[in-house]
Formats: C-alpha cells, structure tokens, sequence
C-alpha cells in the first residue's frame, strides 16, 4: 500500500507539522490528501471533517495516516479505536523510529469482542472480561453462576470474589486493569469493563451491545473499584 514515494510525502509532511502530529488519508489514485489536524494536543491528531469530505470526493480512501514526532512505532489504544470504529486501515510515521506501521480493523482480534448481544450467563459483561483474559492474555478465570436474578449476587461476584481470582483494588487504573461499576452511590458493584488505555474502556452493557467508548467523567462517577490481576505488567 505504501510506496516510497508515498512515505516520503508522508515523512515530508510530518516534518513539516512537528511537534505536532500531522493527518490525512492515502487515496485509491496512489496521491495522498493533508488534513488539518484540529487537535489541541501536540500527542494525538483530529481530523477536520471538511478535509474528509474534500479527500473523498478526490478519491476513494485506502487508509488514515499519521505521525508520531516523540512517541514510538506502536499505535496507541486511541488509534486502533479509531480505526475499529471506521473500520479503515491506519499508517502510522514513527519520526524518532524513522518507520512505518499499519493497523488493519479487519485483522484484530478485537473485532471478536465488538458488536455481542447481550445475553445472561454467556455474553454478559462478566464473560467478556472472563473471554479477553483468557484469549488474549492467557489468563483463565473461574466461572461464576449468573441468571435473570443477578443483580442480587453481583456484589459478592464483583465485590467479594474478585480477591480469590487474583484481582487486587488499586488507585488508577492502566492498561488491561478492571473496572468495577455500581448502579448508585454506595450500592454494590453491578457492571464490569475492561481498561484499555488512553482513556477508553471495553464492556458489554446490559441489554446492548459490546462496544469499546471512551472512559469518562460520568462512568467515573459510578466508579467502585480499579482492580488488577496479581500486579500485571501488560504492554
């Protein structure tokens, strides 16, 4: 996909943006289009959706592309959201690597956990977190018994027995830590998500579906507990 002479308009313009990180698309004509980026941190790139709509009228998108003028070779959390979500390829510039990575949306491992419906015992929050520890990281929790009346035992699956899979609470959370949510103010946890990273989280709400979205101020707010599996390091 990516030319020599596409990665040296590519490093051309990253260079020309830092420290800030430049933006823009990569078209099906083998040219490809500068964005603005409309981000006020020198750390993360948005791209303006009049650009969007200009690229694409000139041709169709292959990919996103951008620059990382401090930061390494490896897409952040952010990134791949990103990329997920719109379902289109990122091409990521390490400046201070002086390389080239992709991402492809239809060759993560994350799709598998993005888009299940909600159901009690088998694709509930519980066994999306109990999935991804267990594919992805190699880690195998035990079962616990769920039904229509689980609400009125998530406390102590959450609360209580967390400790005796290997969890322990801790102050922030970082990549791959647990989440642990309650309804109300001094209620029992009842929801659990999975930490990502820059902010972002993965869960399975009730009666929804699996979806990764941004960790915020109001999920904060009905925050219980950030628990860690036996003081992980994750990358």
């Amino acid at each position: 996909m990516i030319t020599k002479e596409l990665k040296a308009k590519i490093k051309e313009h990253a260079k020309s943006e830092a420290p800030k990180e430049c933006c823009g698309f990569i078209l099906e004509n083998g040219k490809i289009y500068r964005a603005q980026n409309t981000s006020m941190s020198d750390n993360k790139f948005s791209i303006n959706a009049a650009d969007y709509i200009t690229a694409k009228s000139l041709s169709a998108i292959k990919a996103v592309y951008h620059s990382h003028p401090n930061g390494g070779a490896t897409f952040s959390e952010f990134d791949k959201f990103n990329s997920i979500n719109h379902g289109v390829i990122y091409v990521l510039y390490s400046m201070k690597d002086n390389s080239f990575s992709q991402f492809d949306p239809a060759l993560t491992t994350f799709n598998k956990y993005i888009g299940r419906k909600f159901e009690i015992g088998e694709t509930d929050c519980f066994a999306l977190i109990k999935d991804f520890y267990e594919f992805e990281l190699n880690i195998k929790l035990n079962e616990h018994h769920r039904d229509e009346g689980y609400e009125d035992h998530l406390g102590e699956l959450f609360n209580v027995d967390f400790e005796a899979e290997g969890f322990s609470p801790v102050d922030e959370p970082r990549k791959y830590d647990c989440i642990l949510f309650r309804e109300k103010k001094g209620r029992s946890s009842n929801h659990i998500a999975l930490y990502l990273g820059d902010g972002l989280m993965l869960h399975q709400p009730r009666n929804s579906y699996s979806r990764i979205e941004s960790y915020l101020n109001a999920h904060r707010r009905h925050t219980n507990h950030f628990i860690r599996y036996k003081n992980a390091e994750f990358s």
